[in-house]
Formats: C-alpha cells, structure tokens, sequence
C-alpha cells in the first residue's frame, strides 16, 4: 500500500502542476469510475488551446499497478462516448499505445509501442477500419512489414528479415501457431497420448476439461492452465495438463511477421468406448 500511495503522490504533483482546465478520475479494471482505494487506473485530460484559437483534447491513461497491459479495460475501453486523442501509459508513464478516436470509433493515426517505448506499429484508420499503408517494426527498430489496407482488408504486403533484407520465405504476415508433431495432426497425437483414469473409468465419468497455454516465440509451450474442467473428476483435468505439457515444440505464430507468443484454447474431450456411456456413480468417500 506505501508504494500505491507514494505513486498517489507522485501523479498528484503532476496534475498539479498540469493547466487548470485538467479534469482527473480513477478508473476501474473495466474503465468504469470508482474511488481511488479500488482504482487500476488513473485517468487524466487536458485541453490545450492552440494558436488558432480551436481546443485540441488529449486523454492520458495510466496504469496505478504493474499489471498486464492486454487487459479487458484496454481491449474494450468501457467509457463513455471516445472522442479525441488517448494515450495508454504503464504504470511508469511509459505510453503504450496512442489511439484517436472521431464518434467513438478509431480515425487517423494510430500508434502501437513496445515495453521500452520504441515503436512497434503505425496504422490508419477511418470510421473505426484500417485503411492505407501499416508500418510494423521490430523491436531493434527495423521494419518487418509494410501492408496495404483497404476497409479492414489486406490488399498487399512487403516482409522483411530482422536484418533489413527482403523476406522472401514467408508467405503472410499474420500466421497462427501450428502443432507440427505427429505429422501436423494435433488428433492423433491427443489420442495417442491421453490415458483415461481409472476412477473416471470406474465411475462412467465423460466430458471436456477446456485448457489455455501459450506457445512462446521457440515452440515451447508455457502457462498451461485450465479455463474449466471435467465435472467431478480432477484426474481428467490433471491428465489434460499432462498431455500438453508433454507436446513437442509447436510452429510459433507470426504478427505483422513477427514471431511472438500466442495464446492457444483448446479442448480435450474424455469420452468412454460403447454406443451408451456408463451410468455414472457417486465419487468414494475416500476420494
């Protein structure tokens, strides 16, 4: 909590010292208004007269905790009617993304950036779809992909190596991971590789255990968790997890032909062999 307060502290100096027409609020993990004790977020707009006479208004998002920044509050902004320019800051007020928005739908430039603040992506949109040209970079600053839009949709495309040199293998910029053990067939190999518990056995027990895990830049595959189990049988769930844990590397997944980690669903089904499942009984109470 010292450090929460000490940070309190430190943006109240800085909207102190901001221009008098500065309105300030703290946001919830949703975007929504809430007191400063429950708040992730600390928003903060400024109104600036320019030389014309005309008010431009800049929008300053700032994270108060040091937590993920793919975030339901950044992917769906629930806050009223966008207008304007925002900027999406990390907790040490590094931006992240600045986006404008025109009736509360992307218009003009919108900029994406990486941790260190480098620029990761430069795109254009008009009535909330990506038109004209998109410049994406890699993170040591090279450019690893130009590509032409047109209402939300790739007309062409240029991909280049970390180096700076023509990519003249990779046929698309966006490419989803790919499993590439048991030739290619992700089936096989889960049938090949679950063993069905016997206590599930023994107690007629089916369904699915739906499971989340990432597979990072090298194949591997990371952070396995389950999203929902197996009704009553917490063998089937430990068995799932088993299984893809022991997954050989996948074909890691490309953005803007960028390798990066991706976020994989995937459900695996426990069903008994017969035309009619077991009846299915009551866990032992030694279970």
């Amino acid at each position: 909590m010292n450090t929460f307060l000490s940070l309190l502290f430190s943006i109240a100096l800085f909207v102190t010292a901001s221009a008098q027409d500065t309105i300030t609020s703290y946001l919830s993990s949703t975007g929504l208004p809430t007191t400063w004790d429950k708040a992730l977020y600390f928003k903060h707009k400024k109104e600036v007269e320019k030389s014309d006479g005309t008010k431009t208004t800049t929008i300053f998002i700032y994270q108060l905790w040091d937590v993920q920044l793919e975030s339901p509050f950044f992917s769906s902004l629930e806050l009223t009617k966008k207008e304007g320019r925002f900027l999406f800051c990390d907790s040490k007020r590094v931006v992240m993304r600045d986006i404008s928005y025109l009736n509360d739908v992307y218009y003009g430039q919108y900029l994406t950036f990486y941790e260190d603040g480098k620029l990761s992506n430069v795109e254009w949109y008009e009535n909330g779809k990506r038109e004209k040209t998109g410049t994406y970079y890699y993170q040591n600053g090279v450019v690893s992909s130009i590509e032409q839009y047109e209402a939300d949709s790739l007309i062409s495309f240029k991909l280049f190596n970390e180096d700076g040199s023509k990519d003249s293998i990779s046929k698309f910029p966006n490419v989803p991971a790919a499993f590439i053990g048991s030739g290619g067939n992700l089936k096989r190999f889960l049938a090949d590789s679950i063993r069905y518990p016997i206590v599930a056995i023994e107690l007629g027990i089916q369904g699915k255990c739906f499971l989340q895990f990432v597979v990072r830049t090298d194949g591997a595959i990371s952070d396995v968790k389950i999203l929902r189990g197996v009704p009553d049988c917490p063998e089937c769930d430990q068995e799932a997890v088993r299984v893809i844990k022991a997954m050989p590397n996948w074909k890691p997944g490309k953005d803007h032909n960028r390798i990066y980690n991706s976020t994989f669903n995937l459900p695996i089904s426990f069903k008994l062999q017969g035309d009619e499942p077991k009846k299915k009984k009551g866990r032992r109470n030694n279970r």
